[in-house]
């Protein structure tokens, strides 16, 4: 049985379920559960999975985490006492054989590629690496379909950004300050949008903030440029959704851009991403053909 942990913001969420999905594909045989109970709904949005997608997939037992992990939640009965026992076993053990932990969201861990198929895993991270799943970039765009836009304010940015030759801009500020994590600056947004300049005329400039003030900022007044704040809470998706029908993107450093940017179907966009890193993280968030800067 193989388990994997669903905990964060929805680009999190959405690298956690497409390396899940590449364990299944890869491990037709095994049986796969999820483990949502690291999801705090008091942060983000909490589980955004299924109300988005319709993601629904069978669920571990509180049993099964406390035999396969080393990271109990407070939704567990007795789970912090279990973490403290964990963490006591494994300075005299080591960790168990059966918890794979990424400590760096963006590293490629090879050994998900021969695991033993007689034992049980339960795996703990981001998986932020498009090699764990470019070989199933078709199941992974069949799954990620987002629901039909019908209110008016974002049915009329749908209209203007699908009838343009449009580029999204992502601004992540908001808790990026909270948390100390590189925020991108003016110059790298002037220089990705002077690389597409260069190569195309009549740009419309589509810009999604979490943080409108500071975006103002770092972005500055550039010609033909919208600033989109207006989806929040339960809602936010619908700036990735929006990110994703841009002809172009110039992503953040960030999770949900990248999922912006991924989910473009355009076959000939140009993506422009930071070499910026984040936290814990070794690479930036990218995938083949992004331009980084």
């Amino acid at each position: 049985m193989f388990i994997v942990a669903i905990e964060g913001g929805l680009g999190n969420q959405m690298f956690q379920y497409a390396f899940f999905t590449a364990l299944r594909e890869h491990y037709e045989k095994e049986q796969m559960k999820l483990d949502l109970s690291l999801i705090n709904p008091a942060m983000h949005n909490g589980y955004e999975l299924q109300k988005i997608f319709g993601i629904c997939q069978p669920l571990c037992t509180s049993k099964e985490v406390i035999m396969y992990s080393e990271d109990c939640s407070k939704n567990i009965l007795f789970g912090r006492l279990w973490t403290f026992i964990w963490a006591v076993r494994r300075n005299l053990l080591g960790r168990k054989k059966s918890f794979i932990y990424q400590k760096d969201p963006t590293e490629y861990c090879s050994l998900i590629e021969n695991l033993d198929q007689n034992r049980n895993y339960y795996f703990k991270g981001v998986w932020a690496n498009h090699r764990y799943f470019h070989q199933y970039e078709d199941v992974i765009r069949k799954t990620f379909i987002f629901p039909t836009i019908s209110d008016k304010q974002n049915l009329m940015w749908k209209e203007k950004i699908e009838k343009t030759n449009s580029v999204s801009i992502h601004f992540r500020g908001g808790d990026y300050y909270k948390e100390n994590f590189p925020i991108m600056g003016q110059e790298y947004y002037a220089k990705a949008i002077a690389f597409l300049k260069k190569r195309f005329k009549e740009l419309v400039f589509f810009i999604f903030t979490d943080d409108l003030a500071n975006a103002k900022k770092s972005i500055g007044n550039i010609d033909n440029c919208y600033y989109i704040d207006n989806n929040h809470g339960n809602n936010s998706f619908i700036d990735m959704q929006l990110m994703s029908l841009c002809k172009h993107n110039i992503m953040a450093n960030s999770t949900f851009s990248f999922w912006g940017a991924y989910l473009n179907s355009n076959e000939e966009k140009i993506v422009i991403g930071p070499r910026s890193m984040v936290g814990k993280c070794s690479e930036p968030y990218y995938f083949e053909g992004v331009i980084l800067l």
